[in-house]
C-alpha cells in the first residue's frame, strides 16, 4: 500500500488503535483471498425466475426488446451478485439474435467515486479485485457521478454526457444494469439495529432508461431484480468483508448466503409503464417498478413507511 492510500485511510476514517488495525488488515485481504472467497461464495448463490419468465424474456428477445436489470441495493458486494444472471440472459438472448445482433453483454451503472478512490482506498481496491469477477460474467462497469458525489466529494456531474453514454452502451450491443438507490443505505443499520430497508429510486431513473434505450432504436424490457444477502457478506456500514463471509468463502463448500429473484420482464410500451410513461409520471414509473422489487424482499429490507 502506498503513502498517499495510507494517507487516505487515516484522513477520511479518522481511526485509530483496534478499528484502525481492522481497517488496514481488511485492505490486504482484498487481493486474491477476497477474489477466492466471492467465487466459492458466487458458486452457492441462490437465483430463482418467476414463473414464466424464460418464456416473456425469449419472447422479448425475438421481438427486438432490450432487457435492463433494475436491482435492489443494500451492499457493495450486490454487483457481483447481478453479474450472474446477466451472464445468463446474455447467453440466452444470443442464442436467438442473429449474428449482427447479438449482445456482448451488460453494463453495470456504477458510481465513478468508486474507481477514483474518492470513496477511500478500501473501496477503490474492492472495486479493483471485484471487476474482473464481474467480467468473467458479462458484465462491466459503466461509471457515472452521482448528485452525492458531487456533494461529498466536488467530483463534476454532467448528465448530459452520462446519458448519451448510456445511449452509447446500448448501440454498442450492451444491455444495462442498475441500481437506482445510488446508495447502499438500504442494507445499513438504523440506531435500532435494524436495516433501513429499500430507499426510493433516484428521481426520473426509470424514465432515464427507457428514453436512452428509445434515442438507441430499442424498445426496453423492465427485469426488476430482488437482490438479499449482500450485508452478509460485505457490510455497507464497515465496509469490511463479514466474518460469516469469509468462513463461508473458505471453509464452506457452495455457501448459500446470497439471494435473487427476477420478476417476470416489464415491456416499457405495454401496461402499466407505458400509461406512466406518455403522461409524463415519472415518480408512478419508479414506484412501479420499486413495489415490484418489494414484493420479493423480506418484511424487514422493504421501505420504511410512514405510519
Amino acid at each position: 500500500m502506498g503513502i498517499e492510500q495510507r494517507k487516505d485511510i487515516e484522513l477520511s476514517s479518522e481511526i485509530t488503535g483496534f478499528k484502525g488495525r481492522a481497517v488496514l488488515l481488511g485492505e490486504h485481504m482484498m487481493g486474491p483471498l477476497l477474489r477466492y472467497g466471492l467465487e466459492n461464495i458466487m458458486v452457492g448463490a441462490d437465483v430463482n425466475y418467476e414463473e414464466g419468465f424464460a418464456n416473456g424474456y425469449i419472447n422479448g428477445i425475438r421481438e427486438g426488446y432490450l432487457p435492463i436489470l433494475v436491482g435492489s441495493h443494500q451492499s457493495h458486494v450486490d454487483g457481483v451478485s447481478i453479474s450472474l444472471p446477466a451472464r445468463t440472459l446474455t447467453d440466452v438472448a444470443n442464442k436467438h439474435l442473429p449474428d449482427d445482433q447479438k449482445l456482448k453483454g451488460f453494463k453495470l451503472v456504477l458510481a465513478s467515486s468508486l474507481s477514483s478512490g474518492h470513496q477511500g482506498a478500501m473501496m477503490k481496491g474492492f472495486f479493483e479485485e471485484v471487476s474482473p469477477i464481474m467480467e468473467r460474467r458479462r458484465l462491466t462497469p459503466l461509471l457515472h457521478t452521482r448528485p452525492q458525489d458531487n456533494q461529498r466529494y466536488h467530483m463534476r456531474t454532467d448528465r448530459f454526457s452520462q446519458y448519451k453514454d448510456l445511449i452509447d452502451a446500448i448501440k454498442n450491443g450492451y444491455a444495462i444494469a442498475v441500481f437506482p438507490e445510488g446508495t447502499t443505505t438500504a442494507g445499513k443499520k438504523n440506531k435500532d439495529g435494524k436495516p433501513n430497508g429499500m430507499q426510493d429510486f433516484m428521481p426520473g431513473s426509470v424514465r432515464m432508461l427507457i428514453s436512452a434505450a428509445k434515442d438507441a432504436g430499442k424498445k426496453t424490457m423492465i427485469i426488476p431484480v430482488s437482490i438479499t444477502g449482500g450485508p452478509s457478506v460485505h457490510n455497507p456500514d464497515t465496509k469490511l468483508p463479514t466474518f460469516k463471509a469469509l468462513k463461508a468463502g473458505f471453509i464452506s463448500a457452495n455457501p448459500n448466503l446470497l439471494h435473487l429473484y427476477l420478476s417476470n420482464p416489464m415491456k416499457s410500451d405495454e401496461g402499466e409503464l407505458e400509461r406512466l410513461y406518455h403522461a409524463r409520471d415519472w415518480d408512478g414509473l419508479n414506484t412501479v417498478v420499486v413495489d415490484e422489487i418489494e414484493k420479493h424482499l423480506p418484511e424487514r429490507e422493504r421501505r420504511r413507511r410512514a405510519v
